[in-house]
């Protein structure tokens, strides 16, 4: 027997032969299908316990447009799948030949050390900003309220002050 798939008004004949009790057996013999189709069938598109032919069907119409082509591999797909040196010394003398090449843009010193200096910046900022979350963090967690006088962004004198002063009930608090 070969496979066929089953049309909608097949999938809307099992949904009535489901509902009236019959046996899977017979509903493949109604239907002429093996047994195994109408128990993958029902195994693969059950949803809440409920056969629905018409999700059914709009499934397997996804999974139809969505199936890839037997797609012949070029040359270049071999390359890529099998990537060895010799392979790669190949593409580079082609590459070569062909003027295929294209010139990377290495940034000189000066660009990088420029670079490197905005990411440390940037690192240094965070961590500036995680501690003092974490110290205000810490203050709300013993009930200190914060005065609101202090309750901006930047961190004054006089608030780095108030903090020194912050009375703990033991000394390793602060």
């Amino acid at each position: 027997m070969s496979y066929k798939l089953l049309t909608f008004e097949q999938r809307a004949e099992i949904k009535a032969y489901l509902k009236i009790g019959l046996a899977l057996c017979h509903i493949a013999k109604q239907i002429g299908v093996h047994k195994a189709t109408i128990s993958w069938e029902l195994q693969c598109n059950i949803g809440f316990k409920v056969y629905r032919p018409h999700q059914t069907q709009q499934k397997r119409a996804v999974r139809r447009f969505q199936a890839t082509k037997h797609v012949r591999f070029t040359s270049m797909d071999k390359e890529r799948k099998r990537k060895n040196n010799r392979i790669d010394a190949r593409k580079l003398a082609r590459s070569l030949k062909t003027d295929g090449l294209e010139p990377n843009y290495v940034l000189d010193r000066v660009a990088l050390e420029d670079r490197s200096l905005i990411r440390a910046r940037r690192n240094a900022i965070k961590d500036q900003t995680r501690y003092k979350n974490r110290i205000k963090a810490l203050i709300q967690f013993y009930g200190i309220q914060l005065p609101t006088q202090f309750d901006k962004r930047n961190w004054s004198g006089a608030f780095i002050h108030w903090l020194e002063h912050v009375a703990f009930v033991r000394p390793n608090g602060k």
